[in-house]
């Protein structure tokens, strides 16, 4: 795909022909990783376009309309999420024929405010939303399909690369992690997670997916959204807190304001995390894998984080 002011160009064209909004002002990249995120200005609005890379827990564009119909649940129950913005045929996806090759877009509402929640005020805050959510989306029905963010694809997928990291580490500590994996598994087997413990989540709940104006929270990015244990959710948002704050969260942040929840075992983290073993004479030893784990990890200093590298979440 081209890049600078010649692909802006197009999009700009492109969004002026097929929405309702009209013509941008200015578009300019958010980020470019995975998927390309671009803001898009008109005279009186912002917008957020996206335009889709490869993911390999998107098998088919059903997949995609489950998210998109999950946020207009959610917004139609109440809850503050940017909701994708129809085009003029109605339709929430479109193709962008530039470059070479194809990709899929959405262009969203804008979340108002800014990223972070870094008061205990702000971790409930989080919390209770994400109960809200949690607890609209027990109510969501659709006839679209969404992956399984559950023990195939959070451990077993995991494991031919993790088996290639412990083919270095010395042999003690190899087999202390795949004695903890397997207890993992078997912890995962026998999880009961409650009645409303298992079903929709956000899936990637960091402060770079939510913004929050003059107390009110909004939630964005439900890409990674699927189907899940509740937990996962929560201990995600605990995992991703800087390693020298998260002392000063760790109270806030499990609590997290989920007890607007009804009390489940949902709320409590009964599974270990593949980051707690680790070879007790190498503390500082973090593997990157430690934060895909949905249960909050445990390290020797007792935070919850992932010090090998701040976007080590991406897969």
């Amino acid at each position: 795909m081209a890049d600078g002011n010649d692909f802006q160009r197009y999009l700009t064209e492109l969004i002026a022909d097929h929405y309702d909004i009209g013509r941008p002002v200015e578009v300019r990249t958010l980020q470019d990783t995975r998927n390309h995120t671009l803001e898009v200005r008109t005279d009186s609005a912002r917008y957020a376009l996206r335009i889709r890379g490869d993911a390999w827990w998107i098998a088919d564009e059903s997949e995609l309309h489950f998210e998109l119909d999950l946020l207009d649940h959610l917004a139609a129950d109440g809850l503050a999420v940017s909701t994708a913005v129809p085009r003029r045929d109605r339709e929430r996806i479109g193709v962008l024929d530039h470059g070479q090759r194809r990709r899929s877009y959405s262009l969203f509402t804008w979340a108002p405010g800014r990223p972070g929640a870094r008061t205990p005020t702000g971790a409930h805050l989080v919390g209770a939303t994400l109960a809200r959510i949690h607890r609209s989306a027990d109510n969501f029905v659709s006839h679209h399909h969404r992956y399984r963010l559950d023990e195939a694809t959070m451990l077993t997928r995991q494991l031919p690369a993790i088996d290639d990291d412990l083919a270095h580490e010395p042999p003690e500590t190899a087999a202390a992690i795949r004695a903890h994996i397997s207890e993992i598994r078997q912890r995962l087997q026998d999880f009961n997670p409650g009645p409303s413990g298992w079903g929709v989540i956000h899936g990637d709940v960091q402060e770079l997916n939510f913004h929050i104006d003059d107390g009110a929270l909004t939630f964005f990015d439900f890409d990674l959204c699927a189907w899940g244990w509740r937990t996962a959710d929560i201990a995600e948002y605990y995992t991703r807190i800087r390693h020298h704050t998260a002392h000063h969260f760790s109270p806030a942040t499990r609590r997290c304001g989920h007890s607007t929840r009804p009390r489940t075992t949902c709320c409590s983290p009964s599974r270990a995390s593949p980051g707690s073993a680790r070879d007790a004479n190498n503390p500082t030893w973090r593997p990157c894998w430690t934060t895909h784990s949905s249960a909050t990890t445990r390290t020797p200093t007792g935070a919850g984080v992932c010090s090998h590298r701040p976007d080590c979440h991406a897969l």
